[in-house]
């Protein structure tokens, strides 16, 4: 049957008869159901994984960070020597930053590194145990930019706050 404007026109008199304005016509089958029940999974999923990487995301910050303040307060017996000798605050902040952009150049591609493999292992693993060939976990440039950005946030802040209160202490405190 060729539809042509007369025959839309008959087709919908028709439809509205047995529907009421605010009825849709559903369609149910199979795959439609899969779909629905894919597309639900991979949104519990993605929440999942969104909450988990965040919380281990901010617990390696913590990590980091508190990696990076015992290295400045290891090292604050030298602080309060070159404190004696004269050196100024500027001149403690860029020690410290210097060596906490040491850190930040290690943890940086190892994290991205790490994070990559992650992906590709769980993409895999959800491919070949659920089936679904539609990748949950994305790895791509703006993940390697927020690594780069939170660990250079925590690095900054970390050496900044560190080398703050070690450079306040009066050096003969410190040598004490």
């Amino acid at each position: 049957m060729k539809i042509s404007p007369e025959n839309k026109s008959k087709i919908k008199n028709v439809i509205s008869q047995y529907l009421d304005n605010n009825e849709k016509i559903r369609t149910n089958n199979g795959v439609l159901e899969q779909a629905g029940f894919i597309k639900s999974t991979m949104d519990i999923m993605k929440k999942i994984f969104y909450y988990v990487s965040l919380g281990i995301g901010i617990f390696a910050s913590f990590m980091f960070g508190n990696y990076l303040v015992n290295s400045i307060m290891a090292r604050e017996r030298e602080i309060g020597i070159l404190r004696a000798i004269g050196a100024t605050s500027r001149d403690i902040f860029h020690i410290c930053l210097f060596e906490g952009m040491i850190l930040f150049a290690v943890i940086f591609p190892i994290s991205s590194l790490i994070s990559g493999i992650a992906g590709i292992v769980i993409n895999s693993m959800v491919k070949s145990d659920l089936g679904i060939m539609i990748p949950i976990s994305v790895f791509g440039i703006r993940q390697v930019a927020l690594i780069f950005a939170v660990s250079l946030a925590v690095t900054l802040i970390i050496s900044l706050t560190g080398s703050y209160v070690v450079s306040k202490r009066k050096p003969i405190d410190v040598l004490r």
